[in-house]
């Protein structure tokens, strides 16, 4: 038998920080947008709000384009999960006029966020109780704030019971370290 240490598939990769070092709750960081590049799957978002931490671990809020919502409570709700990204996160001058699409109006709203790099206050959790994760995760848009406005305070008494501030110790860890933002090519318009 001959192991060659320098044979490919003994190739080390790179690791990444885990943001918060897997800690959730409240921490700090930094969020940028990202657009899903030409080589990902259609299955990725269509775009990502990446929040770094000083550390460089990352954690993101997927953003889906819908064609249609099943209920007009969903459209408010992603409306105005869009609108909190631009005017609160981001602190950018929210588009004006009418969008006749959803992604008229969320390539308007992430194009307005785009160059900015907002320092932010983030809530994370492992998930919620019936639906737990086995990573880190922004469980809403709300839950990420500008650091410049008041202390961010998502969850109302009471909700705290839901919510799981650490991973299972029975499970084997799946820590998730979102990659590097990529913001697209200039031929993407971006």
């Amino acid at each position: 038998m001959a192991i060659n240490l320098n044979d490919e598939k003994y190739a080390t990769k790179e690791a990444k920080a885990i943001f918060n070092k897997g800690v959730a709750g409240l921490a700090k960081g930094v969020a940028t947008v990202a657009k899903r590049g030409k080589d990902e799957k259609e299955t990725a978002p269509d775009y990502k709000i990446v929040v770094t931490d000083v550390d460089g671990g990352a954690v993101d809020y997927p953003i889906f384009i819908k064609e249609e919502f099943k209920s007009d409570a969903g459209e408010t709700f992603y409306v105005n999960a869009l609108k909190h990204i631009v005017t609160k996160v981001f602190k950018a001058k929210q588009p004006e006029g009418n969008f006749e699409t959803y992604k008229e109006l969320t390539d308007a709203i992430m194009n307005a966020c785009k160059n900015g790099k907002a320092k932010v206050d983030v809530f994370t959790d492992y998930g919620k109780k019936g639906n737990e994760k086995g990573f880190i995760q922004i469980s809403s848009a709300f839950n990420i704030v500008n650091s410049e406005f008041a202390p961010l305070n998502v969850y109302k008494e009471g909700d705290y019971n839901l919510v799981r501030v650490v991973a299972d110790k029975d499970k084997p860890s799946s820590a998730y370290s979102a990659p590097t933002p990529s913001v697209g090519s200039e031929e993407d318009s971006w």
